[in-house]
């Protein structure tokens, strides 16, 4: 069969996913996968926030091709211009664009095991409301410019076709060793805030990412021995014609959305407070899943009940080949490096990896940020609650990990920085620092009330620095300005001004 016919036969394919979808679409789903948790957050401030979390979603039909590394995806993304202001434009992430080159690939060179392999994203059709748009790019960012204004107020409808090639590479986004690693596959709609997209960029290291949550509702066709984990629950699967199956699966209220795709692993579970844990490893790790599997539970049990309760029904850690990070944060999953489960690790940085990567469903995943621009928000809180963790566990000494002792600016961006080692001191240790003598200054007890009213004010919402300080000084009774003018040198966090009684 001749390569033209056989992707006409997958866009048919794709065609009868996505009418799938619409017809599931008029189904009582409620409490299917999501346990419902009251957000009081008053949604003034959030519908400055374009897209809105409530409302937002993402219908997609994927077919995966393993054998040329493809995916091959129709999208539908509906949504509400919340703006207060018309919108002549639309701005979406196509991470994969980041891999076409050697040169601009944010890979290590390790990651390519059999030398350079690229990868990209090609949009193949849009329709904006019903209107097709010419698009322009420029590396990791796809305009849309809309032939009519989208008014506020008004339903966005954007319908898309699109082709992602994956990368033969052991990385975040990749296939390797028979594991096939989907993240950011499908073009995202961009955060729009204060007058400003807020763009992803190609940066080496770090998440120089901003997503708002979205709900998901995905078809997606594959070869019949390949196990799936992914975002969300998957809600059916179903045998095709062909040695394929269909897979339906839904995510509430997530932040992104991914997949892997292999045809060997083991799966371990175990269930804890409401709440499904897995843990899916390569052959040889059974026995180094399972103590992984018992810790991570007691993490999730402690974050639970200190932070507040996680809201979806499941949760995947999964092990993967993957070079660059020690482990990766999504909606509902966790990647961990295929080395992490070995013995060269020790069982104390296992735990500390295990449990900072939990954390991120809570700080990321629950409350977002902008990762780009100020990435020790979810960084630094993870490390400290990471930390938390193993001195409630081991006891004050046992957790005494002592960070740099020196003084740098918070708020500074991943492309203001050098590189990994600079990230690394700034958002995770300096970050961690900060909860530290903030914990120092108001006491355990006063910062976990912290936390809590954070997690209740900004649940599913993006939260900034700004945002933080308000609710420590909501918390504490009392001017935090010190405290930030001493972690923070740029003026729009140093010169905030304290909103104490107000």
């Amino acid at each position: 069969m001749d390569k033209k016919k056989t992707y006409v036969i997958i866009i048919a394919v794709l065609g009868l996913i996505g009418a799938a979808i619409f017809l599931y679409l008029g189904r009582d789903t409620s409490g299917s996968v999501f346990q419902p948790v009251n957000v009081s957050r008053s949604t003034t401030e959030a519908e400055k926030i374009f897209p809105p979390p409530d409302g937002t979603i993402y219908r997609m039909g994927l077919y995966l091709d393993v054998g040329n590394q493809l995916v091959l995806g129709q999208s539908v993304v509906e949504t509400e211009n919340n703006t207060g202001r018309a919108l002549s434009e639309l701005y979406f992430t196509v991470y994969p664009n980041a891999f076409q080159t050697r040169e601009k690939s944010p890979m290590p060179s390790s990651a390519y095991r059999h030398g350079f392999n690229p990868g990209w994203l090609k949009l193949d059709t849009m329709e904006v409301n019903g209107q097709q748009v010419p698009c322009q790019q420029d590396e990791l960012s796809l305009m849309a410019l809309l032939p009519e204004d989208i008014l506020p107020g008004q339903a966005v409808k954007i319908e898309m076709t699109w082709e992602t090639r994956i990368p033969q590479a052991a990385y975040r986004l990749g296939t390797c060793d028979g594991v096939m690693m989907l993240s950011h596959i499908y073009p995202v709609l961009n955060v729009w805030k204060s007058g400003e997209w807020l763009l992803s960029q190609n940066i080496s290291f770090g998440d120089p990412f901003c997503f708002q949550c979205a709900d998901y509702l995905v078809k997606l066709n594959v070869p019949s021995e390949y196990q799936i984990i992914s975002t969300g629950v998957v809600l059916g699967r179903e045998a095709d014609p062909g040695g394929r199956d269909t897979l339906l699966i839904q995510a509430e209220r997530a932040r992104d959305f991914v997949l892997v795709a292999a045809p060997t692993y083991q799966t371990l579970q175990q269930k804890e407070m409401d709440t499904i844990l897995r843990c899916h490893v390569l052959p040889g790790y059974e026995e180094a899943g399972k103590e992984v599997l018992v810790r991570a539970a007691r993490m999730f049990k402690y974050y639970s009940c200190t932070f507040g309760s996680y809201p979806y029904r499941e949760f995947d850690i999964v092990q993967v080949p993957m070079e660059g990070f020690q482990g990766m944060e999504y909606s509902g999953v966790i990647f961990l490096c295929r080395e992490a489960f070995g013995p060269a690790y020790g069982e104390a940085r296992q735990d500390f990896l295990l449990a900072h990567e939990i954390a991120h469903q809570w700080w990321f995943g629950l409350v977002g940020n902008d990762q780009l621009r100020e990435p020790w928000l979810d960084e630094g809180l993870a490390n400290w609650s990471a930390w938390s963790y193993l001195r409630e566990r081991d006891g004050k000494n046992a957790a005494a990990r002592i960070s740099p002792d020196y003084q740098t600016d918070l708020g500074r961006s991943l492309s203001e920085m050098s590189g990994r080692e600079e990230y690394f001191n700034l958002a995770y240790r300096n970050g961690e620092r900060f909860w530290r003598e903030l914990e120092h200054e108001l006491g355990n007890k006063k910062v976990i009330e912290v936390l809590r009213s954070y997690l209740a004010e900004y649940r599913y919402q993006l939260a900034s620095a700004a945002d933080l300080h308000a609710v420590i000084e909501k918390e504490a009774g009392q001017d935090m300005t010190p405290l930030f003018k001493k972690w923070f040198q740029s003026a729009r966090m140093a010169g905030k001004k304290s909103t104490v009684g107000e």
